[in-house]
């Protein structure tokens, strides 16, 4: 995946959301001299029978996508950027996911639309499904609140990362944007269980003991992992707290008041996330910032 994002998209419903969604991501665009695409996608219910969009048997569909693309040009008029617009129709999730697997496409922008905690347990988001499957990095901007800032900037960065290998990917995208923003970064890894004996031994010395080395070692192998990636000029800081992923991650970005949290999306089978969800899932539904997601797959790119 690309650290410096030549080709950025932009998917956008027509919802209320989008004028917000669209500043940002041509402004991202512009800071990072990147191409700008803004996608569309014409939800559209098939019939089970003859396969086709219910609406092509009516002939509705040239009509939807000329008015599609009318509405898109309104949008853009006084945008800045160099831009072009994609129209799809099917399921928004599966379309996009298969357009960016055809697409140069090196980051998506998308808008949270802030729905009830019951919506979401019934039924999931737009946003979330495609965090599950996108093999991109996906900027999700929070449903805009009346102070809503309109300068494009992250002051203070939170990355959530592990000791896993794939650890340094979210590093590296978290300082790509901690550089372009003359951000301030904080890391913080959870340990969620309080023994680790890949990390240290629990049999050499008092639980109280063992517990301090273990903080001490994770701390020094997660310093070493981030003076890989740290430029010269961004202040960085580590936290290594216990506890359980989600609670501590979402207390921490309330606490520093984070801008943006870069989160890794692991794949899952769908019966572990009935069961389990996930952090990311977790800070989806309830961060008030930003949130970058970056997949952590064998074929993420």
């Amino acid at each position: 995946m690309a650290l410096h994002p030549n080709h950025i998209a932009c998917a956008i419903d027509f919802s209320k959301y989008t004028p917000p969604v669209l500043h940002w991501a041509s402004g991202m665009a512009r800071r990072f001299n990147a191409n700008l695409s803004v996608l569309h996608v014409i939800h559209s219910q098939r019939d089970q029978y003859a396969g086709t969009a219910l609406f092509e048997r009516g002939g509705g569909l040239d009509q939807l996508m000329r008015e599609a693309a009318q509405t898109i040009e309104s949008l853009m008029a006084a945008c800045d950027t160099p831009w072009t617009s994609t129209i799809l129709t099917g399921d928004p999730v599966e379309e996009i996911c298969a357009y960016a697997q055809q697409q140069p496409m090196d980051l998506m922008v998308v808008a949270s639309h802030g729905i009830s905690s019951l919506k979401r347990l019934l039924m999931g988001t737009v946003v979330e499904r495609m965090a599950r499957k996108f093999n991109r990095p996906m900027l999700v901007l929070p449903a805009p609140q009346p102070s809503h800032r309109k300068v494009l900037c992250f002051e203070k960065i939170v990355i959530a990362c592990d000791l896993s290998p794939e650890s340094r990917m979210l590093i590296d995208q978290g300082m790509a944007f901690a550089r372009e923003f003359k951000s301030r970064v904080l890391v913080l890894h959870t340990i969620e269980s309080p023994i680790q004996d890949q990390i240290v031994e629990p049999a050499t010395a008092p639980y109280g003991q063992v517990q301090d080395q273990l903080k001490n070692e994770i701390q020094r192998r997660l310093e070493k992992i981030i003076a890989l990636s740290r430029p010269e000029d961004i202040a960085v800081s580590l936290e290594v707290r216990p506890g359980v992923a989600e609670e501590q991650l979402g207390g921490f970005i309330h606490e520093r008041r984070a801008d943006l949290v870069v989160v890794g999306v692991r794949p899952h089978t769908r019966f572990e996330k009935i069961l389990i969800g996930s952090t990311t899932e977790m800070v989806l539904r309830r961060a008030s910032c930003a949130v970058l997601t970056v997949p952590l797959s064998p074929d993420s790119v």
